[in-house]
């Protein structure tokens, strides 16, 4: 865990895939960044976001968040694509009830209440930026059988230092704690 600054900027509270499955989704980010001109990003499921609590406090009430859940896994519901920078192309995670409770619990987080202004989507973002509707259609149809049948592990949440306001390439996690 490094060190940073308290009201550095923006945090958020982010559920961490497995090694295995880190490898495959950071392989398929990485290859898109490429092919598409955006920038490759760390993959992961954003439980809540635009925290600003000071990091210290933070990192101490992240075990308590860690020890309420289990390892667990949740199935890909296909690709999703929305005209947000964030939501630009996604997978789809099927709702898991584990995912609403980390999403809920994080809501609480340090102590501190969180607003969370739109409905909890869970998904991993897989290509960030303004994308051509086509280009995504496009790139849909080619990737959408490899998801097919496939799960997503998770064994860790993290405190990260990301936001819209925080250029992806200064995007990091400064704490990390392994699920129960």
């Amino acid at each position: 865990m490094s060190q940073v600054e308290p009201n550095a900027g923006s945090y958020s509270l982010w559920l961490l895939l497995c090694e295995e499955d880190e490898v495959w989704v950071r392989g398929l980010i990485s290859a898109l960044a490429g092919e598409l001109g955006t920038e490759a990003f760390f993959p992961h499921v954003t439980l809540i976001g635009a925290l600003s609590e000071d990091p210290t406090q933070a990192a101490a009430a992240l075990p308590a968040l860690a020890a309420c859940q289990s390892l667990f896994a949740a199935e890909i519901d296909g690709i999703g694509m929305q005209p947000s920078v964030f939501t630009a192309f996604f997978l789809r995670l099927r709702g898991h009830p584990a995912l609403t409770a980390l999403h809920e619990r994080a809501k609480d987080f340090g102590g501190g209440s969180v607003f969370a202004p739109m409905p909890f989507m869970p998904h991993i973002s897989l290509a960030y930026g303004h994308i051509d509707e086509g280009v995504k259609r496009s790139l849909r149809a080619r990737l959408e059988g490899e998801f097919a049948g496939r799960s997503i592990r998770f064994d860790r949440i993290a405190y990260a230092y990301s936001g819209v306001d925080i250029p992806i390439t200064r995007w990091r996690i400064d704490a990390c704690v392994s699920l129960a």
